[in-house]
């Protein structure tokens, strides 16, 4: 028989090709083969005997981060036992594997107490803008109204011995008033190549700018809020901006001597944040590590870590202290609950910070203003006993504040402006008890 009668006697048995049409499609939608990154963790309960007996080797201003770290080092064990190629996130209290749907129902079957998450969200950059009223704006108006002019003149702080990490996508970072403030410094991910990178100008604010505000200083020409402070910088590559090297970011800042006194996040969510990352975040601020999230330029919303009640959300205001059109506002919902968002407000719009190696320019953002609420809680803690809690600091900041907008905390300003003098006097002269 010739070839074009058996394709012709082919197609002419019934249903066959519409038959394998639907098995071609039906494969291809199941996919039982593909596996995708989860993060994977479990309810057992740790050895709190090991726990303890580990934790009294550690010295007593350690205490707090290490707890986190031993015990998170303690659940990834539990299971690495049952997944041995699998990826530890110490500071999440899990692990990141690769697995399909199929295995991901045989690991639930076989360890009941096992729990797993999806973990493929990607970060974006807090959008900052230039201001186009320069001529207008006071020089440092922002610092006035913000309290650091008191700190700085009555009190002589200036951030020295306090230490801030900053996590930024991979944007340029020099500039002639940040030489010598950088301590530590990697890269998460593939770099950029040339060709991809992206031209300095607008770019420069999300990264030189706010970092800038907290640590820069040019003895002719700007000074920053904390400019004897130290910085931590963790970037993420733009080629790779997802939840685990954000992770392991988190992890490498917390490893550092000395550890940060406070995190900036300079990128965010478009979406809710991931579990490993809500529990990161946790252990941090369980471990007196602060994260500070700017509320976002979206007025109609805020998300991803900024509304997550480990973080200190920051909007933003001008200088006649009215919100900023483009600050993020609540409320949120977090586990079924309602929350107050953003939790203050700082100097955000047209404030000026470097840029261009050499220049500087007013810019614009939430993200200008938590480099504030970040500068001003380094300048608090360096005025109070080294022993002094940082979330007794937190709290006193948050409610130490001048009332912006409507009367009362509300969604659009969180608790108002921070004020550091009446959060120091509040931690240092308490008063008394009836």
């Amino acid at each position: 028989m010739c070839k074009r009668c058996v394709l012709v006697n082919f197609f002419k048995l019934p249903g066959l090709f519409t038959t394998l049409l639907v098995i071609t499609l039906l494969l291809t939608a199941i996919k039982p083969g593909v596996c995708d990154p989860r993060f994977i963790y479990s309810d057992d309960k740790v050895d709190r005997n090991r726990l303890a007996g580990e934790l009294n080797r550690a010295s007593a201003e350690q205490k707090g981060l290490q707890a986190i770290f031993i015990e998170g080092r303690l659940r990834t064990e539990i299971l690495q036992n049952s997944l041995p190629d699998s990826h530890a996130l110490t500071i999440s209290g899990g692990v990141i594997a690769n697995l399909s749907d199929k295995q991901i129902v045989d690991l639930e079957a076989n360890q009941p107490t096992f729990r797993h998450a999806a973990i493929d969200q990607t970060l974006s950059q807090v959008k900052t803008s230039l201001s186009n009223e320069q001529n207008e704006i006071p020089i440092q108006w922002n610092q006035k109204i913000a309290g650091v002019d008191i700190l700085k003149k009555f009190y002589s702080l200036k951030g020295k011995n306090r230490t801030i990490g900053v996590i930024s996508l991979d944007y340029p970072y020099g500039h002639q008033s940040l030489q010598g403030r950088i301590k530590q410094h990697k890269l998460f991910g593939e770099p950029l190549t040339e060709s991809q990178k992206d031209s300095r100008g607008i770019k420069d604010l999300h990264l030189v700018h706010p970092l800038g505000l907290v640590a820069g200083y040019d003895p002719t020409m700007f000074e920053g809020i904390a400019p004897e402070c130290d910085v931590i910088l963790a970037q993420v590559s733009q080629k790779t901006s997802k939840a685990i090297t954000l992770l392991e970011a988190i992890e490498w800042m917390l490893v550092q001597e000395p550890a940060p006194d406070a995190i900036l996040f300079c990128t965010d969510f478009k979406a809710p944040a991931p579990l490993p990352v809500k529990r990161a975040l946790n252990a941090c601020r369980n471990a007196g590590i602060i994260p500070i999230v700017p509320a976002g330029n979206n007025p109609n919303t805020i998300t991803g870590m900024a509304a997550l009640p480990s973080c200190v959300t920051v909007g933003a205001i001008d200088r006649w202290k009215q919100r900023a059109l483009f600050s993020g506002t609540g409320p949120v919902v977090f586990e079924g609950q309602q929350i107050m968002k953003p939790d203050c407000v700082e100097p955000g719009s047209a404030v000026l910070g470097p840029t261009d190696h050499i220049e500087y320019k007013f810019g614009s953002g939430t993200l200008q203003a938590a480099a504030h609420f970040a500068g001003v809680f380094l300048l608090v803690k360096e005025a109070l006993p080294p022993e002094t809690d940082p979330e007794l600091i937190v709290n006193a900041l948050l409610s130490k504040c001048e009332d912006i907008g409507e009367a009362g905390p509300d969604y659009e300003t969180g608790n108002g402006l921070p004020s550091p003098v009446g959060a120091i006097n509040h931690i240092l002269y308490p008063p008394e008890e009836d």
